[in-house]
């Protein structure tokens, strides 16, 4: 396996992301040989997902804005919020969430596996939603979480 085989190189242009409900995804570089993907999340003022959990471990690194996060360790609701330059890392299966309590949009880079990009694919949108989700979009979101082994704790918006 040569050099060009092990690098990858994305331009923003040439990866324009997805939408999933109100948050924005976009890939920005598989890290090969591990399974492992670089994404960029952008969460619009009250955007993120209901307390979930899923098999993939991920990583946050906020670049502007900030996130609030709630996790559950050892049965107890944890919240922290990230500001830029922060991080926070979760194992698999925490059961956990994040929302944007501000009135400015939030960024931040992911690291997560393949098994969360595959659900992204299955429900992202290449437009931004221009109305709440509906029952049927919900019951779709869901039906695809079920699919990918991710399990929603908690209702979210529009749910």
């Amino acid at each position: 396996m040569g050099i060009i085989d092990e690098l990858h190189h994305a331009r923003p242009a040439t990866t324009p992301g997805l939408w999933i409900l109100s948050d924005h995804v976009r890939q920005l570089s598989p890290m090969p040989g591990t399974g492992l993907h670089l994404l960029e999340l952008t969460v619009p003022p009250g955007g993120g997902p209901p307390l979930h959990t899923h098999a993939s471990a991920e990583a946050f690194y906020v670049i502007e804005g900030s996130l609030t996060f709630e996790a559950i360790e050892a049965g107890e609701r944890r919240r922290l919020i990230l500001g830029p330059g922060e991080t926070l890392s979760l194992a698999s299966r925490v059961p956990h969430r994040y929302v944007n309590e501000t009135a400015q949009s939030a960024r931040a880079l992911v690291i997560a596996d393949g098994s969360l990009l595959a659900f992204f694919a299955d429900i992202g949108r290449p437009l931004p939603p221009s109305t709440p989700p509906t029952p049927e979009q919900i019951a779709n979101v869901m039906a695809a979480a079920r699919r990918h082994g991710i399990e929603f704790l908690e209702a979210g918006p529009g749910a």
